[in-house]
């Protein structure tokens, strides 16, 4: 998608009820965003929706609440009565009341406690979607069976070994990683297993979920550097006989590292300990994690789902993990229903993933050299570039598959680059259509906004005001030619 002017504030990609990206043109449209300033929110109807409350649900909360005499303002729709338990047990909201409107549940809780909730609804991925939202609204009762089967037999091919007996498919991606670590937790913790492993800069849910939901007696250690081996065998050997499981992305989100998995492996595997993998950054389409996982994660709204109007997501148990069935019957009891346009939905695009990503592959790889080459650019990062190429190449599909993401760094200001750059602006990736963003400044806002959190920031090696490009389907020299406009005023 390109652009001759700035699209609008609040624009929602895909144009319909159901898109999952909102445009946010300028850094003063980001800033206001994140403080939830008035005149910014009230032009954002649709969005990615665990941040934004997608205008149908909104909907069916006005409604469900005035029908059942809950109060508005302290009520959550959530996709089942199980995602309501859920978010109580993890939310421990003071009071709550639950209505069970039979394919989804109504909570409402007290105020005091409602950002609480709402924070663990947004981490597990447990909000009621769009479409099962659109699909209550006009009476409608529809069943995901057949899509969902349709689905199975397409994402089999991707997760071998498993079989249809070892996965589920979510309803988003954190959703999926909830489930995984609830089941690690259910088997490990009855053997004394309480150290958990955070290797890397994770995704904000992943790892505000991670520390959330950890019991008084567990504890979590975070290496941020997947390069540090030695870190890592410091704190296997410090847990010894204690490590429940490690969770990592390949590669992570927005380094674009990946951390080395024959050594990470032969680690957790001599200590019993699970690996919890997430390759949501470059997709399954390009990277296979079977081999080192006990369980698989990730996202299905980005690669899979490109059009950017569905939510999804899967979560896998390998045949071969230790105390599979176990993991198996804690990880499938968690997991939430999938809306069920939103599996017709997925059924219709996943044909066009492997056509979608080749093209993502190709233009990523072009415009990463462009970048690379240009003045105003004083760092490009990919999977396949960098300290960690070589352990990315290792679960690579092949040669060529960086995945839709880039990262680089300005040596000029990012506002007035972000502003003056010809693109669609807004977070997610994988998608159809070319995204830009300031990463850091959406998912760590607090830390972007203090001189503590930005040098904590760079202590990761990271840029605070790095610029994430998600590379998407359209010719690369249009792309190319947009964000050479923008750097040009900059050199």
């Amino acid at each position: 998608m390109t652009q001759e002017r700035q699209l609008p504030l609040g624009t929602v990609l895909p144009s319909e009820p159901h898109g999952t990206v909102v445009s946010l043109p300028t850094m003063s449209d980001v800033d206001g965003y994140e403080r939830h300033l008035p005149a910014v929110r009230e032009k954002i109807k649709a969005g990615y929706p665990r941040f934004v409350l997608n205008t149908l649900v909104a909907e069916v909360c006005d409604q469900a609440a005035s029908q059942v005499g809950f109060d508005r303002t302290r009520s959550v729709a959530l996709h089942s009565v199980r995602a309501a338990h859920q978010a109580v047990a993890l939310g421990l909201p003071t009071t709550h009341r639950l209505h069970n409107f039979k394919n989804w549940a109504l909570l409402e809780v007290d105020a005091p406690s409602l950002e609480r909730v709402n924070k663990i609804v947004q981490h597990a991925g447990l909000r009621l979607a769009s479409r099962a939202a659109e699909a209550w609204l006009a009476n409608r009762q529809e069943s995901a069976a057949e899509a969902l089967a349709t689905l199975s037999t397409f994402l089999l091919p991707w997760i071998k070994p498993a079989t249809v007996d070892d996965f589920r498919i979510t309803p988003s991606g954190m959703n999926a990683v909830a489930a995984a670590l609830d089941a690690a937790r259910s088997v490990q913790r009855i053997r004394g297993r309480t150290a958990w492993l955070q290797l890397g800069w994770l995704y904000v849910d992943s790892s505000e979920l991670l520390r959330k939901t950890l019991a008084v007696d567990e504890t979590l250690t975070v290496i941020e550097d997947v390069t540090d081996t030695a870190a890592i065998e410091r704190f296997f050997a410090a847990h010894r006989g204690k490590v429940a499981a490690v969770l990592t992305e390949l590669p992570n989100n927005p380094q674009l590292a990946s951390p080395n998995l024959d050594h990470l492996s032969a680690l957790a595997v001599k200590e019993g300990a699970l690996r919890i993998l997430d390759p949501s950054s470059s997709g399954l389409v390009n990277v296979d994690l079977m081999p080192h996982a006990d369980l698989l994660v990730t996202s299905l709204t980005k690669y899979s789902g490109a059009r950017g109007d569905v939510m999804a997501g899967l979560v896998v148990v390998h045949p071969s993990a230790p105390s599979c069935h176990e993991l198996r019957e804690a990880a499938f009891s968690w997991v939430g229903p999938v809306a069920a346009g939103d599996a017709q939905a997925l059924a219709e695009q996943l044909p066009e993933m492997v056509e979608v990503a080749t093209a993502q592959n190709q233009n990523a790889a072009m415009i990463a050299d462009f970048l690379g080459k240009h003045p105003a650019v004083k760092r490009v990062l990919t999977a396949e570039r960098g300290a960690t190429a070589g352990a990315y190449a290792k679960v690579a599909r092949g040669p060529h598959r960086p995945g839709a993401l880039i990262t680089f760094d300005l040596k000029g200001d990012l506002g007035t680059f972000y502003d003056a750059v010809l693109l669609p602006k807004g977070p997610s990736f994988g998608l159809k259509f070319t995204l830009l963003c300031p990463f850091l400044w959406l998912a760590h806002y607090d830390m972007v906004t203090t001189e503590e959190g930005r040098a904590r920031i760079r202590a990761a090696n990271l840029d605070p005001d790095l610029v994430r490009l998600s590379v998407g389907t359209e010719p690369p020299e249009v792309i190319i030619a947009a964000l050479k406009e923008a750097l040009d005023k900059q050199a």
